[in-house]
């Protein structure tokens, strides 16, 4: 099995409605200098020197409800959204080069250059332009969850032993094998850490017996111990060697914490344990048999 990434939620970029999505900080797009997607590439082409109105008033249309425009105008286009009236796309990401972007204008470090293209309600064509567009910065809540998402952790598999088969009456002893006892970590873009640190494993014998809660036990010893009382003979599995074998599985619990610039940070909503799928294996148990060995009779 690939390793696992915790569920995460992880942030990604959706279609907007409305015009919160663009920093108001683009140069006049009546310029008669100006760019247009064809599709296939980006033409320099000239419009004339018409005044028009300014198709970026960024008034967005609100921050919630209906949107303000047909946007079925621009289905399938990336990154569709309403201004005004008017229904827009936006190439994000950009498609100049950045070396092709005019610094002289940028007005932060993480701002992009991106085409923006916009339609009248009736479907014909407003007019497009090139536009900084500055993404907003997440949220301390939205870098832990980034963080969480990128949290990898370990393929493992439980072993016992008496290696192969069990005995019914003799202590049988569980350990997993893959993971360390070391903690792991994802990072955010920004910072923020998240910390996996082992907790315990649960082993389940498969005998019916119930889970059991073991401390963290990554190598044979007897620290994680379980008794069969009977044989598997009406085992729901078979081991390898085709005998009927009980399903004992195991499942590894980490304790779940967060930092931000190398100190502890706790937020609400926020998981603080994670645990991993089951992972099965087939464990047969035989009845144990004594033999007695008499000595000779001095008789």
């Amino acid at each position: 099995m690939a390793s696992r990434l915790a569920a995460a939620t992880v942030l990604t970029a959706a279609a907007l409605v409305g015009f919160g999505f663009f920093q108001v900080a683009h140069a006049d797009y009546n310029d008669p200098d100006c760019w247009v997607d064809t599709g296939d590439d980006v033409e320099y082409v000239c419009h004339g020197d018409d005044d028009g109105e300014d198709g970026g008033d960024g008034d967005g249309g609100g921050g919630g409800g209906d949107p303000t425009c047909d946007l079925s105008i621009v289905e399938g286009r990336s990154n569709a959204h309403c201004r005004g009236e008017l229904a827009c796309w936006a190439n994000i990401p950009s498609a100049l080069p950045e070396e092709e972007w005019p610094e002289d204008e940028r007005p932060s470090e993480d701002a992009v250059y991106v085409f923006v293209y916009c339609y009248n309600a009736d479907g014909s064509y407003h007019d497009s332009w090139w536009d900084w567009h500055t993404p907003d910065e997440p949220s301390l809540p939205d870098e832990a969850w980034q963080a969480y998402g990128r949290l990898e952790f370990p393929e493992f598999t439980l072993k016992f032993s008496p290696i192969d088969r069990s005995l019914v009456d003799v202590d049988t002893w569980y350990w997993v094998d893959g993971p360390s006892a070391d903690p792991i970590e994802g990072t955010s873009a920004a910072g923020m850490v998240a910390i996996a640190t082992p907790r315990h494993i649960e082993v389940d014998p498969g005998d019916g017996s119930g889970v059991m809660t073991c401390e963290w036990t990554v190598e044979e010893s007897d620290a994680c111990a379980h008794v069969y009382s009977r044989a598997s003979t009406n085992g729901s599995v078979e081991s390898a060697d085709g005998e009927p074998a009980y399903e004992g599985r195991a499942r590894l619990v980490y304790d779940i914490h967060f930092e931000f610039e190398g100190s502890s940070i706790e937020l609400p909503g926020l998981p603080d344990e994670f645990t991993t799928d089951w992972e099965s294996t087939a464990i047969p148990v035989a009845e144990s048999q004594s033999v007695v060995v008499r000595g000779d009779d001095d008789s």
